[in-house]
């Protein structure tokens, strides 16, 4: 297990992952465009079926936000809309070394966003500008009390880049709050809304790429291709200690994701919606004077409806259409059980 503090996160901009996960021996985050279609690699396991990797997509790990799964029930993990900014924390387990994350051969990679200072308020306001038209604002207000915790986030970025057509927008909203509901009881509630628009300039040679040729892929600039993709994140979390050997943290969670992306010849459009849950019950205690046991038995489910719709036209004469209307439903259920003496 490898562990990213806010320190790790803002080593660079702060703005995206790659260049504080990458540090990590062994973890290889790479993406379509400088802020968009990011996947991760981890111990060199990314599975393909067709001989080359699928395009930006998440395959053979699990990716969890304040123990929401990011990661849909069929196993693929959009990182489009997550805003890495306001993350407090990153920890990435390489190969599947706790099932207390489905065991994904490449192995999990759970995110925390960034909680208040206790027993403050504030209000802070900050812009980031950089090289090809990069602006970024964040605008965050946040109070902590004795007994709970509210943060809101509101986030916009652009960028030019220095190839024609591939810029990008990009707007975060972020609700996250703690409520101290007993002397043993806390809840906790997390929402996100989200739009990201990529535009894509296509495949051009490596000779053109490194000498930063402010060239485009004709194919790609004639269909206006792009990625466009609007979301919202919901959880809410009870953890819940009966004493001082006894504990249980549950949460409940929703997702729903619409994309749509032009490519070089044709469209496809997906409307998707995850929701289920996670529970897990977690004993620690002493075995005699010098041993100690901890252990976490839980499950989960979750439930994926996607919606697929779109075009593929063969880049050769005739130019047939190949329309695609494709309905898909998954179920992941697990149980998990580990113990550490």
């Amino acid at each position: 297990m490898a562990v990213l503090t806010k320190q790790d996160l803002d080593r660079a901009s702060g703005l995206s992952l790659e260049s504080s996960i990458n540090t990590v021996p062994g973890v290889f985050m790479q993406s379509r465009t400088p802020w968009g279609g990011a996947r991760i690699t981890i111990r060199g396991y990314y599975p393909s079926t067709s001989g080359n990797s699928p395009n930006s997509n998440g395959l053979g790990y699990q990716v969890f936000l304040d123990n929401i799964p990011i990661t849909d029930a069929t196993g693929t993990t959009v990182l489009d809309d997550i805003d890495y900014s306001t993350l407090g924390g990153v920890e990435v387990i390489k190969g599947p070394a706790s099932s207390l994350y489905g065991s994904a051969i490449g192995g999990a990679v759970t995110l925390t966003a960034a909680r208040t200072t206790p027993n403050q308020t504030s209000i802070a306001q900050q812009v980031l500008s950089g090289s090809n038209g990069l602006v970024r604002t964040n605008t965050t207000l946040q109070s902590a009390g004795e007994n709970g915790d509210v943060v809101l986030n509101y986030g916009h970025q652009t960028y030019d880049s220095f190839r024609p057509h591939s810029g990008s927008t990009k707007d975060y909203f972020r609700a996250t709050a703690d409520v101290q509901a007993g002397g043993n009881q806390t809840l906790s509630a997390y929402f996100s809304y989200n739009r990201s628009f990529e535009d894509l300039a296509g495949e051009i040679d490596s000779t053109d790429f490194y000498g930063r040729q402010a060239i485009a892929n004709p194919a790609y600039v004639a269909n206006n291709s792009h990625i466009r993709v609007t979301s919202f994140i919901t959880g809410v979390t009870d953890q819940y200690r009966f004493d001082d050997r006894f504990t249980n943290q549950t949460t409940v969670f929703g997702i729903g994701r619409q994309s749509g992306q032009p490519f070089a010849h044709g469209f496809t459009d997906v409307n998707q919606f995850n929701f289920g849950a996670r529970t897990a019950f977690g004993y620690s205690g002493k075995l005699g004077d010098s041993s100690s046991v901890n252990g976490t038995l839980g499950a989960s489910i979750q439930r994926s409806n996607l919606t697929s719709n779109g075009v593929f036209i063969v880049p050769a004469p005739p130019f047939p259409e190949r329309p695609t209307d494709q309905e898909n439903y998954a179920v992941a259920t697990s149980l998990f059980n580990e113990w550490n003496f």
